[in-house]
């Protein structure tokens, strides 16, 4: 069912704004699918065959995103599926029927969202490289002794 018709624009914009990986895809579509359940980062990681570092750093990524809530405070805090409202839901909804049917077309917009992320970030990052630092208000003598611009009181 590729090159079918374009994605919702609600699904489109919340991909571009809440998912950044395929782990977070992935991440979230399975919490989604089990929602009684609650994933630690070791068992998320072993899921999704990659490193617990990489697992938690996709469960707090998605938890920032107000997809998922920590289950309790212990150190390797489980979470599970909690949008922030059923309108999220829906979405999810979509994107858990687009992985399953529309696959490749779902993977390029993902693609597409990262090139456009990282044009965006080398654009900043050049403007700013033009940007001219404030000039320091404390000119030499100002505030110093003598306070009058001359060199200990003395004319220089």
């Amino acid at each position: 069912m590729s090159g079918g018709q374009p994605f919702t624009p609600e699904l489109e914009s919340f991909l571009l704004a809440r998912i950044e990986t395929y782990e977070e895809l992935e991440a979230l579509l399975l919490l989604r699918r089990e929602p009684h359940d609650s994933w630690s980062a070791d068992a998320l990681g072993a899921r999704l065959n990659i490193d617990r570092e990489r697992a938690l750093e996709t469960l707090l990524r998605l938890a920032d995103a107000g997809l998922l809530r920590a289950v309790h405070s212990a150190p390797d805090k489980p979470y599970c599926y909690d949008p922030a409202d059923a309108g999220i839901d829906r979405i999810v909804e979509q994107l858990d029927s687009a992985m399953r049917e529309r696959r490749l077309d779902l993977i390029k917009l993902m693609n597409a969202n990262a090139m456009m992320r990282m044009r965006t970030r080398a654009i900043r990052a050049f403007a700013d490289a033009f940007v001219i630092p404030a000039p320091d208000n404390k000119k030499k003598g100002e505030g110093g002794e003598g306070g009058n611009g001359k060199q200990g009181g003395r004319d220089a």
